[in-house]
């Protein structure tokens, strides 16, 4: 079952998040994403799916392994809690996602001028 542009759990009514629609999570928290994934190509998220709105909290997975755990738009850590998460996304699929929002910004402001 499709709503929006999203992918939906059937069962529980999910939010799946994809490198198809992480562009709907907006350009700031894009941005705050990969500055949280440390700019590195070797970084991945995953996007909690239980959270359904635009601010979800998210997991990176560094190199060397470590897991950080963030809550939405917040700069800190979030507290641990189980989460339910998509698919590992890498640095280059959000920030292709990053770039595509920043690109359709500046063609809309050229639009204007």
């Amino acid at each position: 079952m499709k709503k929006d542009s999203f992918d939906w759990d059937d069962v529980n009514g999910e939010k799946i998040w994809t490198a198809e629609n992480i562009q709907e999570l907006g350009s700031d928290f894009l941005r705050l994403m990969l500055a949280n994934m440390q700019h590195h190509p070797d970084v991945t998220v995953r996007i909690d799916r239980q959270v359904s709105g635009y601010q979800p909290m998210y997991q990176v997975t560094l190199a060397q392994g470590t897991r950080l755990l963030f809550s939405g738009t917040h700069d800190e850590s979030a507290p641990n809690k189980i989460l339910h998460l998509s698919e590992a996304l890498s640095y280059q699929q959000v920030e292709d996602a990053y770039r595509m929002l920043e690109d359709e910004h500046k063609a809309q402001q050229s639009d204007l001028e």
